[in-house]
């Protein structure tokens, strides 16, 4: 009888034992999901478009002047592909890409006049490529591009011309905006 009311007792601890424990797994994982939560939260995301990020340099982004003159350039070439390389079919999506990356003032400035033109080159059966020969970082947030833009209509070339874009840009809670966009004649 002794070893029997030994072992109900030695039961008892142990069934205790991992109840106690099982409590106190429970509270850590509940303080590490709550540490994690709130460690997520204070991470900083750096969205980097697909063109600049596949144009296989490496970028670094930073407070360096050296880092974000690397990076305006990578980010203004891709903002003048999407505004500037085009075939009829896309010249649409082309120009909305463009115009998400504008400004609240400059989407104002440039919106309608973009669209349009957009229908128009649509309607036109027009094509439009840019020839980057060379982009100039002017500071404190401006890239000067100069190259060869060639329109076609159809299958005939219809326009080539040597022509410079600045473009202005500003930086802001998701990243770098379009703020400017010059054009003139080299």
């Amino acid at each position: 009888m002794p070893k029997y009311a030994t072992h109900l007792a030695s039961l008892g601890r142990g069934v205790t034992q991992w109840r106690t424990t099982a409590l106190v797994l429970a509270g850590v994982c509940v303080l590490l999901a709550i540490a994690v939560l709130r460690l997520s939260g204070d991470r900083e995301t750096v969205l980097i478009p697909w063109a600049v990020a596949s144009a296989g340099k490496v970028i670094h982004i930073g407070g360096t002047s050296a880092g974000s003159q690397e990076y305006l350039q990578l980010l203004a070439q891709a903002d003048l592909s999407a505004l500037l390389d085009w075939q009829p079919q896309t010249v649409g999506d082309q120009i909305s890409g463009f115009l998400a990356r504008l400004s609240p003032q400059a989407y104002a400035q440039y919106n309608l006049d973009l669209r349009h033109d957009a229908e128009k080159y649509r309607k036109g059966n027009l094509s439009e490529a840019f020839y980057l020969h060379g982009m100039t970082f002017l500071p404190p947030n401006r890239i000067r591009a100069e190259g060869t833009l060639m329109r076609w209509a159809g299958g005939s070339k219809m326009l080539k011309t040597a022509v410079v874009y600045t473009l202005t840009y500003a930086p802001g809670a998701s990243g770098f905006s379009i703020t400017g966009l010059e054009v003139s004649k080299s």
